[in-house]
């Protein structure tokens, strides 16, 4: 993953800053998608963690399912709505905005056999900025990054990879994101500089941070 990511890296321009954004509650709706796709088929469920895998569902006959059943249908569920997921509508012109001033690239968690599908519903939502496809803890992707740029941001909905950095990468600016109401209200305490729930306020707190750079 790291060789990969150097090769984003190796493109773009070491002298200005960059910001890294998430996709999934930051980008894209993620879980109301989720919800919406449990209704369709007959799930029940209910919202208890951040974390979809957490969530409590039952199937259509009643049977609660396990963490691993839910994983499995997370990835399903990718598969049959890939192509048309939606973007949050401010989050494109907003990438590129930053572009003016600083490098934007994409740092996703995702399984690599998804990453096919999600670059092609992205780039036809107007998410152009290159993706880098990561799995687990973050950090030494923000390491490498900070490596390489003199003045770094983070965008992220999950306060282990936001708190996890802030602890560990202290020079690195980081807004803990999350638009979804009900999943914002069960998020653990950040360690952000910032936790917006717009890409209005997000926009305004990255461009304050550009400002003296």
């Amino acid at each position: 993953m790291l060789d990969k990511l150097a090769a984003i890296l190796e493109e773009l321009d070491p002298t200005k800053p960059i910001i890294a954004c998430d996709v999934d509650e930051v980008i894209c709706p993620t879980a109301q998608q989720f919800r919406n796709y449990l209704a369709k088929y007959g799930y029940q469920y209910r919202v208890t963690d951040p974390w979809f895998q957490n969530w409590v569902i039952q199937t259509p006959d009643g049977r609660q399912m396990t963490r691993e059943e839910i994983d499995r249908e997370l990835k399903r569920w990718f598969f049959e709505i890939a192509k048309d997921q939606t973007i949050y509508p401010e989050s494109a012109p907003t990438l590129r905005k930053w572009q003016q001033h600083a490098e934007v690239i994409i740092l996703t968690n995702l399984w690599e056999t998804h990453a096919a599908l999600r670059d092609e519903a992205l780039t036809a939502q107007g998410i152009t900025q290159p993706i880098a496809y990561w799995q687990g803890n973050k950090t030494p992707a923000l390491a490498l990054i900070a490596k390489r740029h003199r003045a770094v941001a983070f965008v992220d909905d999950n306060v282990r990879h936001v708190n996890t950095v802030r602890e560990t990468l202290p020079s690195i600016e980081v807004d803990h994101f999350i638009a979804d109401p009900e999943i914002r209200a069960l998020a653990e305490q950040t360690k952000a500089q910032a936790s917006s729930n717009t890409w209005e306020a997000l926009d305004k707190h990255l461009c304050n941070w550009l400002k003296p750079l």
